[in-house]
């Protein structure tokens, strides 16, 4: 691996792990957390049955960063009074959802050895800064609905 390669991975490594950090406690309650794709159930991360079984939440560190940028896509139906209303699994800023897929993207891209994009290396170093100093602000963010 080129010294360039292993930096780059050092930046997507950092990113992963401040957001699985600031976004700990949620990334854990939606592990084994059943959701709705193509009108049929699927389960995020689904947990061991022995963990399950003793009520073990399961470990955000272990996500990989595919699982991650999915994870703002998924929906979850609810039925509702004969009627069935679908919301979000995990919400996030579009800002965290686009830096998410980057930070897979180019992860995937390295794994297997093929070349990035000029953008996405541009994105991925000159946002990696902005991104980490944004996730250890003690700032709240509101996320609301354009709805």
């Amino acid at each position: 691996m080129s010294e360039d390669t292993k930096q780059l991975m050092t930046l997507i490594q950092e990113e992963k792990d401040v957001f699985v950090r600031a976004e700990y406690g949620r990334l854990q309650s939606v592990m084994g957390a059943e959701y709705t794709e193509n009108g049929e159930p699927r389960f995020f991360h689904p947990l061991p049955e022995t963990q399950k079984d003793k009520g073990q939440p399961g470990n955000p560190d272990e996500l990989k960063l595919a699982e991650l940028a999915m994870l703002p896509h998924l929906v979850r139906a609810i039925p509702r009074l004969g009627t069935m209303s679908y919301m979000p699994l995990f919400r996030i800023s579009p800002y965290e959802t686009d830096r998410l897929r980057l930070l897979s993207d180019v992860h995937e891209k390295l794994l297997i050895g093929k070349p990035c994009t000029p953008e996405e290396l541009h994105q991925l170093i000159d946002g990696h800064e902005e991104y980490m100093r944004s996730k250890k602000d003690d700032n709240v963010v509101v996320i609301t609905s354009k709805y």
